[in-house]
């Protein structure tokens, strides 16, 4: 059997990301924004986002995106890296089955 994304539960979380903005935008009034941001307790204005799928309760894999700066969790789940986070998860959770087998 392989494992599908209809198979899985799929979660979006955050974490505090350490690498400073500065080192990765140029713009200063991007990197103000993402501060003000930041001060106001959102945590999409700079963000690590790791996306875990879970099989069955039994199987987990995660995906991890650093320097990462959205409107919200559905700007990121609209964006480009989500699905192919999602993918590599499924890929990672197909090998683990394959391995108990």
């Amino acid at each position: 059997m392989k494992i599908k994304e209809l198979d899985i539960q799929i979660e979006v979380i955050t974490h505090n990301e350490d690498i400073n903005p500065q080192d990765h935008i140029e713009d200063q009034e991007s990197i103000n924004t993402i501060n003000k941001r930041l001060e106001l307790g959102d945590i999409w204005a700079w963000t690590c986002v790791e996306i875990k799928g879970v099989y069955k309760n039994i199987l987990s894999a995660s995906d991890y995106l650093g320097a990462c700066s959205y409107k919200s969790e559905d700007d990121f789940i609209k964006g480009a890296y989500y699905q192919d986070m999602v993918n590599n998860c499924i890929d990672q959770l197909n090998e683990h089955a394959k391995a108990l087998n």
